[in-house]
């Protein structure tokens, strides 16, 4: 760890973890921990410190990079659907102490992103980006919330045939796969707005590439 360079820091928080029945929870945690072991081992190279769970209900994460963050995010979120659902902050900064124990780092990161959380739960938002740029913050925020929106207001079956096609099935595939008709598959991609999501989801992705992308020309 470097406390003279900047990581990219994602908090994730497991929204009303403590109202669901005790089984339940343990049931939640036990996807979620399953599911960060087997994110650790794909982004071992993009990863600097943890992708834990670090407070009872809450992931952070310090990354090298911007590129892997929503992806990061949309991996658990999914994992934890229909039981509960997320928010997010994403922020970008230093870090104070060279600890391999991510609650310990500590630094401006860690307390930007610990009051963006704070505001992100007071107005019931989804996410809260940090990571460097206002207006791309904002853009951020507008795309990332509005397929959000869409993707919680899916029914369990657009659901499914969304997480295909996001997978990169065509229609006729996803109806092979879920045993449907083909026009079963495109309405409920169109009353979905899975393409929309997706679209959005690109352009996140395209975003966060362009940070890397610029700051290896800066460097």
């Amino acid at each position: 760890m470097d406390t003279k360079r900047d990581y990219f820091l994602l908090l994730i928080d497991v929204r009303s973890s403590t109202e669901l029945a005790p089984t339940r929870v343990r049931r939640v945690m036990k996807r979620l921990e399953s599911e960060l072991r087997a994110l650790r081992q794909r982004l071992r190279q993009q990863l600097a410190l943890g992708l834990t769970i670090s407070y009872g209900d809450e992931v952070a994460g310090l990354f090298f990079h911007a590129a892997p963050l929503f992806d990061t995010v949309a991996a658990v979120r999914e994992v934890l659907r229909p039981d509960t659902s997320i928010r997010f902050v994403a922020a970008k900064g230093r870090i104070a102490v060279p600890s391999t124990d991510i609650r310990k780092v500590g630094g401006p990161v860690f307390k930007g992103a610990a009051m963006a959380m704070q505001r992100a739960k007071k107005k019931k938002r989804f996410c809260s980006w940090h990571i460097g740029n206002p207006e791309r913050d904002a853009a951020l925020n507008s795309l990332t919330e509005m397929s959000n929106m869409f993707i919680e207001e899916m029914t369990d079956y657009q659901w499914e045939v969304f997480r295909l096609i996001r997978k990169g099935m065509t229609g006729k595939a996803a109806a092979q796969e879920l045993q449907k008709h083909p026009q079963s598959i495109s309405d409920a991609i169109k009353r979905g707005k899975a393409h929309l999501v997706l679209e959005a989801e690109t352009t996140i992705g395209k975003v966060l590439e362009g940070i890397d992308q610029q700051e290896g020309i800066d460097s």
